[in-house]
């Protein structure tokens, strides 16, 4: 079911993308992950990062946010929506795969990470999976109490749960369109 934080949103997310990523572009994965990073509610993250709004954009990785998109701080202006697709955008001419699920892991986790992983599997999602399970994973402590951790996962759980859910989420709002140019898996 649609998320109403989200929908509310949908307009300056497919007005941004069509802008920077074009009109064939399959804007409502845009609009899942920002629902998979903040469920569309605009917060600054506890990470340490300082990961800001919807899509959760961390100026110190993002050295261009300042210049480009000079609001990108302020909730709901169209700059944070434009920068999340100029940040897709970056990162479509990054991945190894032209298949959204690696251009949305790359946003998650280092893209020469990904990258390695998707050449090794020859771009097929469970392969990749399971060869970063396999050959790469690294436990991080994802519930912690004082010095205690209370809940382990694997960075390779993590990530490509986070490209399984972009996926989930964008999909519900696609309102019958049929992406041509652009394939997730």
């Amino acid at each position: 079911m649609a998320n109403a934080d989200c929908k509310k949103l949908l307009p300056k997310i497919k007005q941004a993308s069509d802008f920077i990523l074009g009109i064939n572009y399959p804007y409502w994965y845009n609009v899942g992950q920002i629902e998979t990073e903040s469920n569309c509610t605009w917060k600054t993250s506890l990470d340490g990062w300082g990961s800001i709004g919807y899509a959760q954009l961390t100026e110190k990785f993002l050295p261009w946010l300042k210049e480009k998109f000079p609001n990108w701080k302020i909730q709901g202006h169209i700059d944070h929506f434009m920068a999340q697709a100029y940040l897709i955008k970056q990162l479509l001419h990054q991945a190894y795969c032209q298949k959204l699920w690696n251009v949305y892991q790359c946003y998650n986790r280092s893209c020469w990470k990904v990258n390695r992983e998707a050449q090794n599997a020859e771009c097929e999602w469970r392969k990749a999976f399971g060869l970063c399970e396999e050959k790469y994973a690294e436990n991080i402590c994802v519930w912690k109490q004082g010095n205690k951790c209370l809940q382990w996962r694997t960075s390779c759980d993590i990530n490509y749960n986070y490209g399984y859910k972009v996926w989930r989420n964008g999909i519900k709002y696609r309102e019958g369109i049929i992406e041509k140019t652009y394939r997730y898996w």
